[in-house]
Order: C-alpha cells, then structure tokens, then sequence
C-alpha cells in the first residue's frame, strides 16, 4: 500500500482500489485487473450527506483502443432521514466511434483568462 496525503492506493478483491479525500469529499475508484478500467466509482460528500455510487459492466471493444462499458449503475444516497435512494439503470444498445477528429464551431477568445 502507498500513500500520499490525498491518494491511499491498495488491492481489493484482485482490483486497485484508489481513495481520495478532497475537502468534504471522499472518492474511492475501482479499476478492474481484466478491464483495465475503472469498474466502480463512488463519492461521499460529508457535508452536503450524499454519496453517488456508479457501476460500469459489461465492457465491449470498440476499437483496438477503445472499451465501453454497455451498462451502467448510479445509485444516489441521501443521509437525511426524509429524502430516499435514487437509481438509474443505463443500458447501451450500440455504440460506434468517428474515424475523423470532432471538431468545435467556436473559438475561445485571446483575452479569455481562467482563474
């Protein structure tokens, strides 16, 4: 196990398992040993007392460089006693990628500053 002040790294169940702590946020990412992809991701707000679980499964080649995952899982929790669990349940039927670069019909002016 290594760690540095925000990223704790293991082995959970044949899988590398990465935590975070980021101010109230606490975020542990699965990555699958067949995948090689983030299989489960999940993120815990303590102060605003929500977690957002994801599941990805269900991977499908593409490419020899890209793998999908078909379905996906999110289930949101509230810790408050008066609001309930919310799931989406997302199903790909198919899915196909551009041999040609996207391209964006705008610019972003020269005197745009990011802070």
């Amino acid at each position: 196990m290594s760690s540095n002040k925000k990223l704790v790294t293991n082995k959970e169940n044949g899988r590398v398992l990465y935590e975070q702590n980021d101010g109230p946020l606490f975020i542990r990412s699965l990555i699958g040993d067949q995948s090689n992809k983030i299989e489960k991701i999940s993120v815990r707000n303590s102060t605003a007392k929500y977690e957002i679980v994801i599941n990805y499964a269900d991977f499908t080649q593409l490419n020899e460089r890209a793998l999908l995952p078909y379905y996906m899982k999110l289930v949101l929790t509230f810790f408050e006693e008066e609001q309930l669990t919310k799931e989406i349940d997302i199903n790909i039927k198919s899915a196909n990628l551009l041999d040609k670069t996207l391209k964006f019909p705008f610019n972003v002016p020269a005197k745009f500053l990011k802070d």
